[in-house]
């Protein structure tokens, strides 16, 4: 009995293994017909999930080779061709197209490689053609690609309902912090007011090698918000000889420079290193005290920063960054930080409807205090350690327009007792944060662009909980 229940398994085996390589036989063929009709995609899509037990076949590698690149996937040409050519070198066919994949990923100096390699072969009229037109685009390109500038202004309106970010309770907040309940003065008043943002920034490229190119930047963002388009609640109380401070007292401005080296170490591999440096001013509250100096929310920021991209398939790249920082507060020196941030990062893009796109990162960052918070009178101080996580997602509804969601995830521990609270000695903070996002390209180097963003802070320390919503639209223009 067990023997001719073993003889029929045997031979349902060889008879559907027989038929899945008839029907794979069937869709090799298909996609060959289609390649004639011109329908690489198509092909392609076919092609691809007979990949894993085909791979090593010249045929069939070859004509996945040439699908994809005709497709818009050039790395899984890259895959394709190179099998192709590590089995037989003299495949001219294959050096050529390798030499337009090399062309569509942008590595012009291995394209030329290729083509020149095609070239001195002696190959027929049809085929000496092509390759010339490619070397003539590789000159005019790599000419192009010596020096690029790009642009962009753009000028957004929203609302803002929790402009100082700071909590509804107050006083139950310091009363559990501190021991005592006070009023909320100054910039522990929350406020909520529209706002108008003006920006734009600048990029240039100049290529050094065919694989190594230098990076400048600059972006400066303004944003000024309606001095009375909301009560503030309890008024601020003024300070003697001054007036009260309007939410004009919280119009901010960031000014943002970079400089780089971007590296394609092989055509799937790309490496950044830049150094940056962000200042951010903010006036805030005029001091209750007279004489007292405004603690303002000023920033300036200086990091040297790195980061890595490695293309596992076409659609799918893995990876990594680290940033160091120094963080300087100039009116609240106690403040100052020593910043070390690194993480991973993941991005999806899908061959189908609508070109979804899904990126996910994770990430820590520790802060590290420059001196206390209260000297000499204590040691605490503002060190901290975030670990945290983002997701985002992007799906194409119409060919120019795209929404958008994403989500972020961070929890904050003071690493210093007592460091926010007198009697609560570590601080626990977990922040989620929620935007959803249109974005609508119009017209060539024009597009729309609407967000909605909540945030939430929850922490064991209710004087820092707070939630916060912004809601703004913005168009853009780019230049190029």
């Amino acid at each position: 009995m067990h023997k001719k229940i073993s003889v029929l398994a045997l031979w349902m085996v060889l008879f559907f293994g027989a038929f899945g390589a008839l029907a794979a036989e069937a869709d090799i063929k298909k996609a060959e017909d289609l390649m004639r009709q011109g329908k690489a995609a198509e092909a392609y899509s076919l092609l691809r999930p007979l990949a894993a037990e085909n791979a090593g076949n010249v045929d069939f590698d070859y004509l996945l080779g040439i699908a994809a690149l005709d497709s818009g996937n050039p790395n899984e040409a890259l895959n394709a061709l190179e099998r192709v050519l590590a089995v037989n070198p003299a495949h001219m066919g294959a050096r050529l197209d390798l030499g337009r994949t090399y062309y569509a990923l942008g590595a012009l100096d291995l394209a030329k490689q290729e083509f020149e390699r095609v070239r001195a072969a002696n190959p027929p009229e049809a085929a000496s053609n092509v390759v010339a037109k490619y070397l003539t685009a590789i000159e005019e390109r790599s000419k192009e690609q010596k020096r690029a500038v790009a642009g962009y202004l753009e000028a957004g309106v929203g609302y803002d309902d929790n402009i100082t970010s700071v909590t509804s309770t107050f006083q139950g907040g310091t009363q559990q912090a501190f021991g005592a309940a006070f009023n909320a003065t100054g910039n522990a008043i929350r406020r909520k007011a529209g706002f108008l943002n003006l920006g734009g920034g600048i990029d240039f490229t100049a290529a050094v090698t065919d694989t190594i190119s230098f990076t400048a930047g600059f972006d400066a963002r303004q944003r000024f918000y309606d001095p009375k388009s909301a009560p503030v609640e309890p008024a601020p109380r003024p300070a003697a000889g001054d007036v009260p401070r309007d939410n004009s007292a919280y119009d901010s401005q960031t000014l943002d420079g970079r400089v780089g080296v971007l590296a394609r170490l092989m055509p799937n591999f790309h490496f950044g290193f830049h150094l940056k440096r962000q200042e951010f001013r903010q006036d805030g509250d005029t001091p209750i005290t007279p004489g007292q100096q405004r603690t303002t929310a000023d920033r300036n920021t200086d990091a040297a920063a790195w980061d890595m991209r490695y293309s596992l398939t076409p659609e799918t790249h893995v990876g990594a960054f680290f940033q160091y920082a120094n963080n300087r507060y100039p009116t609240l020196d106690t403040q100052d930080t020593d910043q070390v941030l690194y993480g991973l990062s993941f991005l999806q893009t899908l061959q189908r409807q609508g070109n979804p796109v899904i990126f996910a990162s994770v990430f820590q960052s520790e802060d590290y205090a420059l001196r206390p918070q209260n000297p000499p009178l204590n040691t605490t101080d503002v060190s901290k350690k975030i670990t945290g996580l983002r997701l985002y997602g992007q799906y194409s509804v119409m060919e120019h327009t795209d929404v958008s969601a994403g989500f972020g995830y961070s929890r904050r521990e003071d690493q210093t007792r007592f460091s926010r609270s007198t009697l609560i000695p570590f601080g626990e903070d977990d922040t989620y944060e929620f935007a959803l996002g249109v974005n609508w390209r119009f017209r060539p180097l024009w597009s729309l662009r609407g967000q909605l963003q909540h945030t939430k802070n929850e922490s064991n320390l209710s004087l820092y909980s707070f939630k916060r919503t912004e809601a703004s639209v913005t168009v853009r223009r780019d230049f190029r």
